[in-house]
């Protein structure tokens, strides 16, 4: 499954599964034409107001984050941490959700503990000598939570 990131039109042409649009992006987005192109919408969230958004444009998923700092991050977008995490996840219980922002492979156990479907990450792989090992490890980790759950 691709899902590409706030390109909604390049998601359209490619065939992909899905796109993933920030709130920013969903200013410029025609949802109309991706219900048409019967693409899977993911759409960040970082506040309750975002949340309530991403409901009424009928996303498939709701991105909840970012839950920790993040290299090189934009100084203005402000860090939920676990608490606020644990909150959003629980208003979403019946909708899937994805934990962004800071997740290293050490963090996992403690982020699904929160209550999320799943994590999303690319700082975890940025500085990964052996990137698809490094993908292994954190479906490895990722799988072995959801077994005890």
């Amino acid at each position: 499954m691709l899902f590409i990131n706030n390109l909604w039109e390049a998601a359209i042409a490619a065939g992909a599964y899905g796109v993933h649009l920030g709130q920013e992006d969903l200013n410029h987005s025609n949802l109309d034409a991706l219900r048409k192109a019967d693409l899977r919408l993911g759409i960040s969230a970082r506040s309750y107001d975002h949340i309530f958004r991403a409901h009424a444009c009928r996303a498939s998923y709701i991105a909840l984050g970012p839950v920790f700092p993040v290299p090189n991050q934009r100084p203005s977008t402000k860090v939920q941490g676990i608490m606020r995490l644990i909150r959003y996840a629980a208003l979403l219980k019946d909708y899937p959700t994805v934990a962004f922002g800071g997740i290293r492979l050490e963090r996992i156990p403690e982020i699904l503990s929160c209550g999320v479907g799943t994590v999303a990450t690319m700082h975890g792989f940025l500085d990964a000598t052996e990137p698809e090992e490094q993908a292994l490890q954190y479906l490895k980790v990722t799988k072995a939570f959801q077994a005890h759950i």
